[in-house]
């Protein structure tokens, strides 16, 4: 189907390379999101932040008393420079890829279109995603393979815990496509029902949407046929999959689904908690996220 829409996803960017000399999750981040955005005709808002000056003067007195005598240590301030311009660099790369101009408004009409900004934060290096994700439609970030959340501590916090926006989480390797073929989870939750609202303009615009039911709770939850009654509502033609109580984990089992239905991006509904790893460890969601070989669209409600 046509579809005429605008999405907004916000992509901070981390435009280290010296930490982490093997890092693509820039990159993967970025083609995930001009992938999708592509898809419902959305805006993508990159950003890297740098250190307000303020900031970076305090930090670089306490580098300079730790620092060997001789040592240019003045060096590191413009390395904050360096960074905003390698991230300038991966979404001016990415951008040419997709013929996509960056630093524009969305115009009438396009199927995509990009922008890019370096912003100062009092806080220095820490991303200000819950400022600019708060009014996202998605917040687009990478993960290192494999995943440890001390990467990307800052990001992820604000991201899932100082916004409301769904959260695509994406691995290290480069996508070929993204939102063509969905597979929703769905177990009749609250997370799950709000999962399947919050993302029916992306599952609208996919090619195939396959729902994989697996039941926790049959308590006051909506019935399988209400949620497949919503999706066609909505011009979504969605498969269903029954996932019987798996012997070898919940996670996985979800993931071989995946798998089998050629998925290249999952839906996942999560509860809010007040640290990530209660949101994580030791959950489903958790090990869905570490384990994925795809996007995987963390909706929480």
């Amino acid at each position: 189907m046509d579809v005429v829409m605008a999405m907004k996803f916000v992509v901070p960017l981390n435009g280290e390379i010296e930490r982490h000399p093997f890092n693509t999750f820039d990159d993967s981040a970025l083609m995930s999101a001009f992938l999708l955005a592509r898809r419902v005709r959305g805006h993508i808002e990159a950003f890297c932040t740098r250190p307000a000056p303020s900031k970076a003067w305090q930090w670089l007195s306490k580098t300079v008393a730790t620092t060997r005598q001789g040592e240019n240590a003045p060096g590191i301030v413009p390395n904050t420079d360096k960074k905003s311009r390698k991230a300038f660099e991966r979404i001016m790369n990415v951008s040419d890829y997709f013929s996509v101009p960056v630093n524009q408004t969305k115009p009438l009409g396009a199927k995509c279109s990009a922008s890019f900004l370096t912003q100062p934060n009092e806080d220095f290096f820490s991303a200000s995603v819950a400022q600019r994700g708060r009014l996202a439609d998605v917040i687009v970030i990478g993960k290192n393979d494999p995943f440890q959340m001390a990467i990307w501590p800052n990001e992820l916090q604000q991201a899932l815990y100082e916004t409301a926006s769904p959260v695509l989480i994406c691995p290290s390797s480069l996508p070929k496509k993204v939102g063509k073929r969905i597979m929703l989870a769905w177990n009749g939750s609250i997370a799950s029902s709000f999962a399947a609202t919050v993302s029916i303009e992306v599952m609208q615009a996919a090619k195939a949407v396959t729902v994989v039911h697996y039941q926790e709770k049959a308590d006051n939850t909506p019935r399988l046929e209400d949620l497949m009654s919503y999706l066609k509502l909505h011009d979504v033609d969605a498969q269903l999959r029954l996932l019987d109580k798996p012997s070898n984990g919940l996670a996985s089992a979800l993931l071989r689904q995946a798998d089998a239905c050629r998925a290249d991006m999952i839906i996942i509904g999560s509860t809010q908690r007040s640290r990530i790893n209660q949101l994580f460890f030791g959950s489903i969601f958790y090990e869905v996220v570490q384990k994925a070989k795809i996007p995987v669209l963390l909706c929480r409600s």
